[in-house]
């Protein structure tokens, strides 16, 4: 097991060396707190279609709350000028 000091950026990035990111073959790491410590383990997300089945209905949904005209800020906005 390797063991590295890395520097924590003022927008609190780290870089981790390239030689432990190329053991990995994902892209999206699940960070853990263990014990005052932080354990980063690599993991995949899989989106699977049935879970895309309903995105279109979701995404409509989205906009309920925009439903008069007196919700339409923007063009409310527009208006004004």
């Amino acid at each position: 097991m390797a063991s590295y000091i890395l520097s924590i950026s003022p927008k609190g990035q780290i870089t981790i060396p390239v030689s432990e990111r190329r053991k990995f073959k994902h892209q999206k790491c699940l960070l853990e707190e263990k014990s005052n410590c932080f354990v980063l383990k690599p993991i995949e997300i899989k989106v699977l279609e049935d879970d895309l089945e309903d995105f279109n209905a979701l995404a409509e949904s989205s906009f309920d709350f925009w439903s008069t005209n007196a919700d339409d800020v923007y063009q409310n906005h527009l208006d004004q000028k």
